[in-house]
């Protein structure tokens, strides 16, 4: 026991480093704004950022690993004297200005500074040295931004930025201990050592146990793989075994410790799990938790096998840290349960030699530490070896005694350092050289530190940032203030700029504190930076600099962005990943419950009502921000409780997921954060946006040499705008006067969208100004219908105008006749527009194009790329023969914006139709000037990166591919004696509409019921229930009622189901067994109830339809 105590790593890492150097030898102490004050004085603490929450991490035992910047100042070995006041703040930071030479390049590639014993090759495999005696650069992590690193005595082992496992030394092999990638593509997040296993956790929670050494990994069983990427399944290339704790819904593994022989395992929910982790022994120190488990009582089944700490079920954990043989846990409270070995007082227990151990976590005795008006609560916990650390907030509060208008300190924080255990090389840091420490002793060089803070002219307390805990030395890191101004920065070109202090103490023979001697250290104590240069003799001392922006790769950026980014991806991934995964639910539909309409969580979609799901967010807007950890804690439920539309199951509505190419180019729009309003802000995105549209106008005909387009924001949008366009290109006074006494009439399919009514309202022209034309039973446009209503509206002395006609209705997916509607345009002088924002993809397929036919006659045509083509919403398009008459029609003079050369141009005033087109005119750059709306995004870049991914015959292929899988549902449907098909087959678009009704017979047949709308509203009720149902299998499609068939009323409402570009064959044919599973009992219900007049009516239910939205 005790020869493994001693066994572990004496080497020490910074990674991610940088420098910056002094080049004066006097100390800088006395002109810093900072007090290191006694606990005397100090306001209210600032709050603290999370955003280096893992920089610094337990490596093994005796190792630091730091992920952010290196920052040298002047050396000054002891740490700061207890007060250094400051007379003149200004004058001083003047003084410390002047006493900088800068270097140019102050910000270096990020890297890891190893040093320490090197006899396993761990601190440099390419080095025979033995030891290391100060901070070396570690040659392969050379530009590299770890997500985490540890090391032992005999292997290292780290995470690299894409989440792959590295490890090296000969502990991994005797032959190859350079480092080598082993377990990859698990995008793996943090990870813990123990004697001969590593633990890593994932970022989606997973944890993965696996042999150190290379020998055990190649030899042992391999785990077999799925893959969300299709024919990848197989075999793990080494072997590992897969830690599952039993979780809540919802719950999630989200950190770890081990120790030599044992790991914990901390869940979202604060609940804490215990597990074996070595190969060699088992834990037999407590250590675990549980009372009374040894080799001999384990329970059946495999030795890592996952116990929960019942012990702890009361608290809500929130930390956890492990040392070689004993366990620490922070509630969220502030109180701290230890468990474990005892035999140096590490759990701050007396030590009792007849029992030195206990199994049950026993709260540590911090409230006792302070004595008088004092409330303490712990923050942090931090062990190794068999050490135990643990830092404080103290408040001074108010004593039933006291008067608070006497007390100037009431409420003053005060932050300490305790520590307990095996201090024998001053790994304590008290100043003794301590065999066993069984009562918390106070590290005095850490404790009570306060400092003036610029931004709230106060002082405050100085906590640690960071610890980390080996066998025989200490590190840590403070969370000083790192600017002396108050404002911010974003370079480290500013003299006035420093870092992190970190410090180092305890055993020395290995030179692992990095002073280049082999004296052992009682106190914490800065260590020197290593030179930028090889004859460079200024003395830097070793700091870290956050939040600044650094090189990588030769890219220069933020490392914040930088990591805040790659957390937000580490969420994105697994929530694509997991609709992949299981995309047509099967554990959903061969467990569901026959007839359960109550729908359940899926990779899908978690359902839950409005008000469940206030409760379960939690909205709030905080007084200060909680930063990178807040926001990917709101980030988590926004994609717990969201649709995954990327889900095969995702047949809902009028889109679907996006694609590779449509999340690059989102992340792009969001990067370039610009307005294509005017050419001057968005110059390239500009000149896109207008050869994308006129490459659009072209492939439907439009191939004038003013044809073209402009982006809008979604369908609607372009409607309305085309009505704009019309009135005032048709009737140009109304551009300046507003409709004055026209009547105006606008006419549109009786299956029309909504939006050209909601238009109508917004351009003052009232509902009332739209006439709904009647369709035929597949949904199309009568023209003689239309002819007869414009004759209608001429005899009443109004004003037709505008016609909107269809390319693939929002229900049925028909296509108008155009060729038909045209004509009586041209006759009646009419506006002709084809609302093209579902259907109008078709023009990208030569087999489907011919239901655009005569869609080129039409004055404007509108598209929807982020419906058909899976461009992230929102993405439209809105085309013109001559693009003139949309600058025409919304130009208005702002000399503040454009400053286009458009001299010529008519005058609002002189407009008198389309004749004052002038020939000549130049070409508008400023696209604002097109459109209704000033600010812009630019839409138009979405499709031009994946029209340019995939191509003109990748779409193409794509969007037969959809309709054949149509085609397949259609036909499943009709040759299915449970349903009833209500498109047409082949379907017209990509939508399919069916009833369920067992042997065609409705639930409610035709004659039971005189009213045919009272029938048809009770078989509606099995189209809803059973839509609800298979949500909870994996599915979800939408419903909607008959409409332009009198016959078909009574039949009720029916399924509209969405095929999309990405759907399959076998999710289709999924889909009917869905229905059909859960079908029969909600039919058999309904007829009961009907049959007893029970209402099923539920208060407040809410259903899909009965309008069907895009």
């Amino acid at each position: 026991m005790w020869t493994h105590r001693g066994r572990q790593s004496v080497t020490t890492v910074v990674t991610n480093s940088s420098r910056r150097l002094v080049r004066s030898n006097r100390s800088i102490a006395t002109p810093w704004r900072r007090y290191y004050a006694s606990s005397n004085k100090g306001p209210e603490p600032s709050i603290n950022s999370n955003w280096l929450r893992n920089s610094l991490g337990v490596a093994g035992a005796g190792t630091a690993a730091v992920f952010i910047y290196e920052y040298a100042t002047s050396n000054r070995n002891p740490i700061e004297k207890p007060v250094e006041k400051v007379k003149d703040l200004a004058k001083s930071a003047e003084e410390l200005s002047s006493q900088y030479v800068q270097h140019k390049r102050s910000v270096k590639s990020p890297g890891v500074y190893v040093w320490g014993n090197n006899a396993y090759r761990v601190v440099d495999p390419e080095s025979k040295e033995s030891v290391v005696k100060t901070p070396r650069k570690f040659a392969y992590f050379e530009g590299q931004v770890l997500r985490d690193l540890k090391l032992g005595e005999r292997s290292g082992a780290a995470i690299t930025e894409n989440g792959d496992l590295v490890q090296w030394g000969k502990g991994y092999s005797e032959t190859e201990f350079k480092p080598t990638k082993t377990l990859t593509g698990k995008n793996l997040a943090s990870l813990c050592m123990s004697n001969d296993r590593i633990l890593a956790l994932s970022s989606d929670g997973n944890v993965y146990s696996l042999p150190i050494a290379k020998e055990d990994q190649l030899g042992g069983r391999k785990t077999k793989e799925g893959s969300w990427v299709p024919f990848r399944s197989g075999t793990s290339s080494i072997s590992y075994r897969l830690l599952q704790p039993t979780l809540k819904l919802g719950e999630r593994v989200t950190a770890l410790a081990s120790g030599l022989d044992h790991a914990l395992l901390l869940t979202s929910s604060g609940r804490v799990f215990s597990v074996a982790a070595s190969t060699e022994n088992y834990p037999s120190f407590g250590q675990l938790g549980i009372p009374g488990l040894t080799w001999a009582t384990r329970p059946k089944g495999p030795v890592d096998a996952l116990h929960e700490i019942t012990a702890l079920k009361g608290s809500k954990i929130v930390q956890i840290a492990a040392g070689d043989y004993h366990s620490l846990a922070l509630d969220k409270d502030g109180n701290v349960f230890a468990f474990g070995d005892n035999s140096f007082g590490q759990l701050a227990m007396e030590f009792n030699p007849s029992s030195p151990f206990c199994d049950t976590p026993t709260l540590v005795p911090i409230r006792n530490l302070y004595r008088g008006p004092w409330l303490p609560k712990a923050t942090r916990v931090a062990a190794g070896g068999a050490n135990s650390f643990f830092t404080v907030d103290a408040q001074r509060i108010l004593s039933s005694k006291e008067d608070p208008a006497t007390l100037r300190d009431l409420g003053r924080i005060t932050a300490d350092t305790w520590a307990c255990g095996r201090g024998i090389w001053g790994a304590l840091g008290t100043g003794k050289w301590t065999h066993v420490q069984d009562s918390l002793a106070k590290v005095k060089a850490l404790s009570g530190l306060s400092e003036f803070d610029e931004k709230t002219n106060r002082l405050t307390p100085i906590r640690i940032h960071d610890l980390s805990v080996g066998t025989t030395h200490v590190s840590a890191v403070m969370n000083n203030s790192t600017h002396v101004d108050s404002a911010p920065s974003s370079t480290l070109n500013d003299t006035r700029d420093w870092g992190y202090d970190a410090l180092w103490w305890g055993g020395n023979e290995h030179f692992q504190l990095g002073t280049g001697k082999r004296s052992n250290l009682s106190k914490p104590n800065y260590i020197h930076a290593p030179p930028e240069e090889a004859d460079e003799q200024q003395e830097a001392r070793l700091q870290i600099m956050p939040r600044h922006k650094g090189k990588v790769d030769r890219r220069t950026l933020s490392m914040e962005q930088r990591v805040l980014l790659k957390a937000v991806e580490d969420l994105l991934i697994p929530f694509i990943r997991s609709a992949d995964e299981d995309p047509l639910a099967q554990q959903s539909l061969h467990n569901g419950t026959n007839g359960d309409s109550k729908p359940r969580g899926t990779a899908l979609v978690e359902h839950k009502k409005p008000e469940e799901l206030q409760k379960l967010l939690q909205l709030d807007f905080p007084d200060q921000g909680t930063g990178q950890d807040g926001l990917i804690e709101v980030l988590r439920k926004v994609l717990r409780y969201s649709v995954n539309t990327w889900h095969q199951g995702f047949l809902d509505k009028l889109y679907a997921s996006t694609n590779a190419p449509g999340v690059a180019s989102e992340l792009i729009l969001a990067a370039l954060n610009t307005n294509v309003h005017v050419y001057q802000v968005s110059p390239a995105l500009t000149v896109i946006e207008k050869h994308t549209g006129k490459q659009l106008a072209s492939l439907f005909g439009l191939n004038g040499p003013r044809a073209g387009g402009i982006s809008v924001q979604g369908g609607s949008a372009s409607n309305t705008t085309s009505i704009v366009i019309a009135r005032n290109n048709l009737y140009p006074s109304t551009k300046k006067d507003g409709n004055g006494n026209y009547r105006f009439v606008l006419f549109t399919s009786a299956h029309g969208h909504y939006s050209i009514e909601k238009a109508a309202q917004m351009l003052g022209l009232g509902s009332s100004s739209v006439w709904a034309v009647p369709i035929d039973k597949q949904g199309r446009m009568i023209p003689s219908e239309l002819e007869a209503l414009v004759q209608k509206a001429l005899a009443e002395n109004r004003t037709p105008f505008y016609v909107n006609a269809t390319a693939g209705t929002t229900v049925l997916g028909s296509f108008d006749p155009f060729h038909e509607i045209a004509a009586i345009c041209k006759k009646y002088n009419l506006w002709f527009h084809v609302d093209g924002s579902w259907g109008g993809s078709f023009i990208f397929s030569s087999s489907q194009r011919a239901k655009l036919s005569g869609a080129e006659k039409a004055d404007s045509i509108a598209i929807n790329p982020h419906k058909m083509l899976g461009v992230p919403v929102t993405c439209s398009f809105l085309l013109a023969a001559d693009i003139r008459r949309f600058h025409l029609a919304n130009t208005l003079p702002a000399g503040y914006l454009f400053h286009n050369d458009d001299t010529a141009a008519a005058a609002p005033d002189s407009l008198n139709g389309e004749t004052e087109l002038v020939v000549d005119s130049p070409e508008v750059w400023d696209l604002a000037d097109l459109t209704l709306q000033c600010g812009r995004r630019a839409d138009s870049l979405k499709l031009f990166l994946s029209w340019t991914y995939y191509g003109t015959a990748g779409y193409e292929q794509q969007i037969d591919s959809a309709c054949a899988v149509a085609a397949h549902l259609a036909t499943l449907v009709e040759q299915n004696p449970n349903f009833v098909l209500v498109s047409e087959n082949p379907p017209p678009c990509l939508q399919v509409c069916f009833h369920y009704a067992p042997n065609r017979a409705y639930v409610h047949p035709r004659g039971l019921v005189s009213n045919e709308t009272e029938r048809g509203k009770a078989n509606s009720k099995v189209t809803e229930q059973i839509t609800h149902a298979i949500v909870g299998k994996g599915f979800m499609v939408d419903f909607a009622p008959p409409s332009g068939d009198e016959d078909a009323v009574g039949n009720g409402k029916f399924f509209r189901c969405v095929v999309n570009v990405q759907t399959t064959r076998e999710t289709v044919e999924g889909l009917i067994r869905a229905i059909e599973e859960v079908g029969p009992g909600i039919v058999e219900r309904l007829k009961r109830e009907s049959a007893g007049e029970v209402s099923t009516r539920r208060l407040g239910e809410r259903g899909h339809g009965p309008v069907v939205h895009h």
